[in-house]
């Protein structure tokens, strides 16, 4: 599996800008598909233009302008990308960064899409500040970015003591289908999931195997 290092993503970087252990990088994504692979550091993704398929071991996500993601330095993940121009942003933090700010508890594990408007709001004000060349631009980001960890590390508290969609969908099926109409490759096609992925969670959600 492939071990990005820092500031590398697959594509053409048409900026990189280093500040003190942040590194913005303004990509333009050039390959169809990208197989397996994780970054040395954490980072956000903030797509600006155009459509990313991205997919980890838990979780895919359909990716259009104004998507934002997470990810955790381990989390491995694959990307697609459909024909025609996709750009985006990241803002890579090195340990050393959050070391100088005390902020290594409050990164969460994993990936996570993030919905919060303020959250994409303070990413945003992020990425144009670091277009700046003066020591007001650094005060000015790493305020922000320590509001962003703060704001991500209560989203990914939420997200992960809700019950997901995909769990009340399948309630649903299960009420109103018959029994020998249901199978797992059924109530994949149905919930668009993977298999896999049910079958690890519903036994989380529901107390039984999917066999039971």
């Amino acid at each position: 599996m492939q071990h990005l290092q820092k500031g590398k993503y697959y594509g053409v970087h048409k900026k990189i800008t280093d500040i003190n252990g942040l590194i913005i990088t303004d990509t333009e994504y050039t390959h169809d598909k990208v197989d397996w692979h994780y970054h040395e550091n954490i980072y956000f993704t903030f797509i600006l233009a155009g459509r990313l398929h991205e997919a980890n071991k838990k979780e895919s996500y359909d990716c259009i302008p104004g998507t934002l993601l997470f990810h955790n330095w381990q989390e491995a993940h694959y990307n697609i990308k459909p024909p025609g121009y996709t750009r985006g942003f990241h803002i890579e933090i090195e340990n050393k960064w959050m070391k100088n700010f005390s902020l290594q508890k409050k990164i969460p594990a994993g990936s996570l899409r993030i919905e919060h408007p303020s959250i994409k709001s303070f990413i945003r004000k992020i990425y144009l500040h670091s277009k700046k060349d003066d020591s007001d631009a650094q005060i000015s980001i790493d305020e922000l970015l320590i509001q962003v960890l703060n704001f991500t590390e209560r989203e990914s508290e939420n997200k992960s003591s809700a019950v997901p969609q995909w769990v009340k969908k399948l309630k649903e099926i299960l009420n109103e289908e018959q029994p020998d109409k249901i199978s797992l490759k059924y109530l994949s096609d149905e919930l668009e999931i993977h298999p896999v992925h049910i079958s690890r969670g519903f036994s989380k959600y529901f107390n039984i195997t999917i066999g039971e």
